[in-house]
């Protein structure tokens, strides 16, 4: 479907891709712990990621987005990285959270968002862009990834290119 652009705005709007907004839907309600949306530079990976997060706030799912260039060399998982995310968020968390500024952690969030029926998900665009001392190490901090994500039931979307995915053991 189409968007209707601002009276007078140049500025080209994104197109919803149904097809691929119902495989992530599909996804976050089924038994997988990560979903790779791959894609070259500039095909929309993280268009789509925005329009995910947009939609989940809507819908009042908890979502956390992340960065590949936010990866750490000693990082054990992605829950290192959600960590100092939510650190930067926790003013805001904090609001809506029934619990002190520094309680607010992803494994909290996840067992909150999983009590609730609706799983956390963490959405990592670029992970290519990790630090080169953990892009030696990617099998480690995988698996200490897909171990968090099935203690927690949280939910990893990896937005990549296909040369990246093809190698993630994940």
């Amino acid at each position: 479907r189409t968007r209707q652009r601002p009276e007078g705005s140049l500025e080209p709007q994104p197109v919803e891709r149904a097809a691929l907004a119902a495989g992530i839907n599909t996804f976050t309600r089924g038994p997988a712990a990560v979903l790779g949306l791959v894609g070259p530079p500039g095909s929309g990976r993280t268009t789509e990621l925005a329009a995910l997060a947009a939609r989940r706030r809507r819908d009042g799912q908890p979502t956390l987005w992340l960065r590949g260039s936010e990866l750490r060399d000693g990082d054990a998982s992605v829950a290192d990285a959600a960590h100092r995310a939510l650190n930067r968020a926790a003013p805001a968390v904090a609001a809506s959270a029934p619990a002190g500024p520094g309680d607010i952690t992803p494994e909290l969030l996840a067992h909150l968002a999983r009590s609730e029926g609706r799983p956390l998900l963490l959405l990592l665009d670029g992970p290519e862009e990790m630090p080169p001392a953990l892009a030696r190490r990617p099998a480690d901090w995988m698996d200490g990834t897909v171990r968090w994500l099935r203690e927690t039931g949280a939910r990893l979307v990896v937005a990549c290119r296909a040369e990246y995915w093809e190698t993630a053991p994940f």
